[in-house]
């Protein structure tokens, strides 16, 4: 299936690869999905919202990703 998926989708197509990984910062967007307890997921956040009442404008936050 995935080299019908490559020739349909050309460069858009990717695959996932397991990795293990540190446990998430506290407070991260990570930790939230982890603490939430539903396993494996990816989640389009695209659309999010960009301001909480303690952030006028999220999207200017940055953030150092550990590996």
């Amino acid at each position: 299936m995935g080299q019908q998926l490559r020739r349909a989708l050309g460069d858009d197509y990717f695959t996932l690869v397991d990795t293990a990984l540190e446990p998430p910062e506290p407070g991260s967007v990570e930790a939230a999905f982890a603490d939430a307890g539903l396993g494996l997921g990816i989640a389009d956040l695209r659309t999010a919202r960009t301001e909480t009442p303690d952030r006028p404008d999220a999207s200017t936050v940055t953030t150092d990703l550990h590996t």
